[in-house]
This record gives structure tokens, C-alpha cells and sequence, in this order.
């Protein structure tokens, strides 16, 4: 909630990123007062870059348009929810 938004930039080469998105997915399920985006970081190259993505899997979150936090690699779920509610 609080304006939340969590953008996943994967690709379909990466293998961490295919083991990763059903995890993204599931926990936009369960959190629908937030917003998820999904990113082909190799396609659109330029958001990538603007929110200085390198490596993939990464995850951004945004909290009333400012980044609040970037991380990545691969994660739990619960890991994920913490990401989001700013507690990772």
C-alpha cells in the first residue's frame, strides 16, 4: 500500500529470472493495493538504465514515485513482501 509499485527486470535468456517470476507473481496476488510491473530489461533498455539496472534478476521499489529500494538476485517470496513493505 502507500503507493507501492515493485518493478521485476528479467529477461527470457535468465534463468534466475524464469525461477523468480512466479514467486513476483504470486506475491502481486496477494498484495493488490500495490503495483507490479514487469520489465524485459533486455527490450526497453531504457528504463533499465534509468533506474541503473546491470544485472537480473533486480527489483525496484517505488514508494510515491521515489525509489526506495533496489536489490538484486533471487529471493523467497516472503522476501519479496518484505522488499515492498520497506522492511528488507
Amino acid at each position: 500500500g502507500g503507493g507501492r509499485v515493485m518493478i521485476q527486470f528479467s529477461s527470457e535468456t535468465c534463468r534466475a529470472c524464469k525461477a523468480m517470476k512466479p514467486r513476483f507473481n504470486q506475491l502481486a496476488k496477494t498484495k493488490p493495493s500495490a503495483t507490479f510491473i514487469s520489465v524485459d530489461a533486455k527490450s526497453q533498455t531504457d528504463i533499465a538504465r534509468e533506474y541503473g539496472v546491470e544485472d537480473l534478476p533486480a527489483y525496484v521499489v517505488l514508494r510515491q514515485g521515489e525509489v526506495e529500494g533496489k536489490w538484486i538476485g533471487t529471493f523467497l517470496k516472503k522476501d519479496l513482501r518484505l522488499m515492498l513493505e520497506g522492511a528488507y
